[in-house]
C-alpha cells in the first residue's frame, strides 16, 4: 500500500496488523506502530516529590486509507481508572490516540514500558531511587525504521534538578530525541528529597517527643504525689 508523508513524497508501508485485545505495554507499543511508516510520537512523563509518575503518550501517523483512525493505543489491564486513551489529530491530516496516565508507582511505570511480547530489551524504561538520587534508565530501539519516516521526541520532568545524563538538560528538565535506525540509550540521575521517608521521620519525631513528654508528665505527678504523702504521714 502506498502512502502520502509529506508533499510529493510517497513510498511503500506495510499495512499494521489489527490491534490485539490484550493488554498493550506502552514503549513497546511505541516500536511497534513505528514501523508502519510515517509516525509521530511524543512521550511526556512529569515524576512528582512522592515519586508518583504523570504523563501521556501520542502517536499520530499518516493515514493509509481513507476513514483509517490511525494507530490505536490500548490501557494496560490492572491501570483502568488511572490509564485512559482519546482520539488525536493534527492539522495536517495525521490522526492516531493519545495514551495518558497518572498518579503510576516507578514499578508501575516499568510494567508499563515492559514489552508485550517480553522481548523487553527492544524497549525499556525505568526508574529507581537510591536515598536522595533517582536514576532513570532505559533504550529504544529503532534500528528497523528510515530516518526519513519518524520523528520521536522523548521529555521527563523531575521535581529537582538533573544533575547528569546523555540527553538536553536543562533544570528539572531532560529531553531525547531517538534516532531512527540505532538504538538509543536513555540516562538521567536527579536528586530530590523522598517526601514519604522524610513524612515518616518527622511523624516518628513528633510521636517521640510526644512519649517523652508523656513520661516526664507522668515522673512529675508521681513525685508530687509522694512528697504528699511525705508531707502527711505522721511525725
Amino acid at each position: 500500500m502506498r502512502v502520502l508523508c509529506g508533499p510529493g513524497r510517497w513510498h511503500d508501508v506495510p499495512v499494521p496488523p489489527r490491534p490485539r485485545s490484550r493488554a498493550v505495554a506502552l514503549v513497546a507499543l511505541l516500536g511497534v506502530l513505528l514501523l508502519s511508516g510515517c509516525v509521530r510520537a511524543r512521550m511526556t512523563i512529569a515524576v512528582a516529590e512522592d515519586d508518583r509518575v504523570t504523563g501521556d503518550l501520542q502517536v499520530l501517523a499518516a493515514p493509509q486509507r481513507e476513514g483509517d483512525a490511525g494507530p490505536q493505543l490500548v490501557v494496560p489491564a490492572g491501570l483502568t481508572g488511572r490509564a485512559r486513551v482519546t482520539k488525536a489529530t493534527a492539522a495536517d491530516g495525521f490522526t492516531g490516540s493519545l495514551l495518558t496516565f497518572t498518579g503510576l508507582t516507578f514499578e508501575e511505570l516499568r510494567l508499563l514500558a515492559a514489552t508485550a511480547t517480553g522481548d523487553s530489551g527492544k524497549y525499556r524504561f525505568s526508574l529507581r531511587r537510591s536515598g536522595g538520587l533517582v536514576t532513570l534508565s532505559g533504550s529504544v530501539d529503532l534500528t528497523q525504521l528510515a530516518p526519513d519516516r519518524t520523528d520521536v521526541q522523548i521529555k521527563v520532568n523531575f521535581p529537582g534538578k538533573v544533575g547528569s545524563g546523555n540527553g538536553r538538560a536543562r533544570g528539572n528538565e531532560i529531553t531525547w530525541s531517538p534516532r531512527p535506525g540505532q538504538v538509543t540509550e536513555l540516562t538521567a540521575v536527579a536528586r530530590y528529597a523522598d517526601v514519604t521517608s522524610e513524612a515518616w521521620v518527622r511523624w516518628a519525631l513528633i510521636v517521640g517527643a510526644a512519649t517523652g513528654l508523656a513520661a516526664v508528665i507522668v515522673m512529675a505527678m508521681a513525685y508530687v504525689s509522694h512528697r504528699r504523702q511525705l508531707r502527711s504521714a505522721p511525725a
